[in-house]
């Protein structure tokens, strides 16, 4: 469940179950969704420089199963279903040996179950596309309201695109990086990305990144510096952190905590009558506030912890060292996290946008 003041979204299901589904509550009534959009995301979401074996067996789309009548939205709980063609033949072997970097040890400690394919079933990204298609939906309401949002590859592993597109448009942008493998926005920086994941995927190594997630159209005063979870930012990391593998994030320019304050600053001027800022060093919000410039938000992954190349471990059972079972997975998913966290940024900002006290609240077909 996705931490949020006036949606209730709720993910479920089992990474290799028969399905995984979103169920969202309280979201408007009289709002007509593209379903072709939002296949179209969890498209993105299977694609990508990188990918491995499992999402060849995938082929996502969206059935709702509730909360849609004539083809708009009721008020009732909408429930998204997304089936599941991989699944655990009945007859596989117990998993006893734990990855490093994965939650199966963690999660051994916890629960003590010593069959290790039960906490990938909880911490599988596979449910992030149940994610992406509540996401895809909640940004088609924000995109009604003059709010767009991207996200895109910023860097994979040692390769990274340092340029500034803060000044152009999210169409532009979307289409720039729906035309590269990598999800990058730089075709130079693509290509050098793509050698990159080859050379790791030959040695049977994994590779992390960093996502950048820009929003435009946000009007300022939206969050409140009241309570923690009242704060924009706040709960925008609490969302993004919850994404598998996501390691932190950082709003604006990374280079502020190495400048003076009469650096890092945002300064005001006066344009055509209207107070405006000169740089937007601080991404977008102060003080738990939107403060009327574009959103730009840095989140870091960490490498996907199986690794075809094997790493030592130890069986939980035996304790004794073992080579971990290579289990299926891509050389880099780098790229498909660009549209989780862009998704999750989604339906975190209509949760603002539907509370009571802001300027944006509406409730009207469209």
């Amino acid at each position: 469940m996705l931490i949020l003041n006036n949606l209730n979204v709720q993910i479920a299901g089992d990474s290799h179950g028969p399905a995984v589904y979103a169920i969202i509550e309280n979201f408007p009534f009289g709002f007509s969704p593209n379903i072709n959009e939002i296949n179209e995301d969890l498209r993105l979401r299977q694609i990508g420089y990188g990918r491995g074996a499992r999402m060849k067996q995938e082929n996502d789309t969206l059935d709702f199963e509730s909360g849609i009548w004539k083809g708009f939205t009721t008020n009732m709980p909408l429930v998204m279903k997304i089936k599941n063609r991989g699944t655990y033949p009945e007859t596989s072997d117990e998993r006893k040996v734990p990855r490093p970097g994965h939650a199966d040890y963690a999660a051994f400690q916890k629960y003590s179950h010593k069959d290790m394919r039960i906490y990938a079933e909880g911490s599988s990204a596979r449910r992030t596309a149940a994610t992406v298609a509540a996401g895809s939906l909640c940004r088609q309401w924000l995109k009604n309201r003059g709010v767009e949002i991207l996200g895109y590859v910023e860097s994979c592993g040692c390769e990274c695109d340092d340029n500034n597109y803060e000044d152009e448009k999210i169409s532009t942008l979307r289409k720039k990086r729906n035309a590269h493998e990598t999800f990058s926005l730089d075709k130079n920086i693509n290509e050098k990305m793509k050698k990159h994941i080859d050379a790791s995927g030959k040695k049977g190594d994994t590779l992390g990144g960093s996502i950048k997630t820009v929003v435009k159209g946000l009007k300022a005063g939206i969050g409140s510096f009241s309570s923690s979870m009242s704060r924009l930012d706040a709960l925008l990391a609490a969302n993004i952190t919850a994404i598998p593998s996501a390691k932190g994030l950082f709003f604006g320019n990374l280079d502020t905590f190495r400048m003076s304050g009469s650096q890092a600053h945002d300064r005001f001027s006066v344009k055509e009558g209207v107070i405006d800022r000169k740089t937007n060093y601080a991404g977008g919000i102060e003080g738990g506030i939107s403060n009327g410039k574009p959103i730009i938000i840095t989140t870091f992954f960490k490498p996907i912890p199986s690794l075809s190349m094997g790493i030592k471990s130890v069986n939980v059972e035996t304790l004794k060292e073992e080579i971990v079972d290579y289990v299926r997975s891509d050389v880099t998913a780098i790229a498909p996290a660009a549209i989780v966290t862009e998704a999750v940024v989604a339906i975190t900002l209509m949760d603002f946008l539907l509370s009571p006290k802001s300027i944006e609240q509406q409730d009207v077909f469209i």
